[in-house]
């Protein structure tokens, strides 16, 4: 236990708020690593969706696992970049700038 720093800590107490399992270290390492990305921005409403998923502001699906997103009641997937921030400015913030201009 010696070994476990400050990130896994605070890492899996992410997977714990969202009920994700902590089985599988190596996924769920890179969920949480999203998870946490994606919580950076304080403009974002993050639930826990379904199985490795979380809704964003009522209308994202975001895959935590691979860089997918949808809308919600629609079944086209979209690839994302990597780039978490570039993500959330283009889609998510930047389609919310627009209807408020």
């Amino acid at each position: 236990m010696n070994d476990v720093d400050q990130d896994s800590l605070h890492l899996y107490e992410q997977f714990k708020r969202f009920n994700i399992p902590t089985c599988t270290i190596g996924k769920n390492k890179k969920r949480a690593r999203k998870l946490a990305a994606l919580k950076k921005f304080k403009d974002l409403k993050i639930e826990q969706y379904y199985g490795g998923l979380v809704i964003i502001n009522d209308k994202y699906i975001v895959s935590l696992m691979n860089n997918k997103w949808r809308v919600v009641n629609k079944n086209i997937w979209y690839r994302h970049k990597e780039d978490i921030d570039h993500f959330v400015n283009k889609y998510i913030l930047g389609e919310n700038n627009e209807t408020n201009n």
